[in-house]
């Protein structure tokens, strides 16, 4: 059975404090299988909120929805910052769910002088497109 978006209520306080800080956040929890599960429930939250968008609008063709979490890149990481793939050998006091924008891989030109456009976006300005 499915949960409802209510049961991620903890999750949605963390991600909605990530996505309105420009560097992001880290969660610190106390064992790798919490970090583990805190980000895999950071993910279903996110298509959770997606499900919802398209119900919300309903089946418009063409329409992707986008929630204010879409950007935001989640990984585990020791102490020391390593960005852990799997549970590590040694075990530490703690582990930091990370969770930061995603930077843009390439550089936008301009079509007709490609001439290099400013990446720096508003993310105030940006979310304000959402329809709410």
């Amino acid at each position: 059975m499915s949960k409802p978006l209510p049961a991620f209520a903890d999750v949605q306080q963390v991600m909605d404090k990530a996505a309105e800080r420009p560097s992001g956040l880290r969660y610190r929890l106390p064992s790798y299988g919490a970090a583990v599960n805190f980000r895999q429930r950071c993910y279903k939250f996110r298509v959770k909120q997606q499900e919802h968008m398209k119900e919300s609008y309903g089946m418009v063709p063409g329409y992707l929805p986008t929630t204010p979490y879409d950007d935001l890149e989640i990984a585990i990481e020791s102490p020391s910052g390593e960005r852990l793939k799997r549970r590590p050998a040694e075990h530490f006091k703690f582990y930091d769910v990370v969770l930061r924008h995603r930077e843009p891989q390439g550089i936008m030109l301009d079509v007709e002088t490609q001439e290099e456009i400013d990446s720096e976006v508003d993310l105030d300005s940006s979310r304000s497109l959402d329809l709410e």
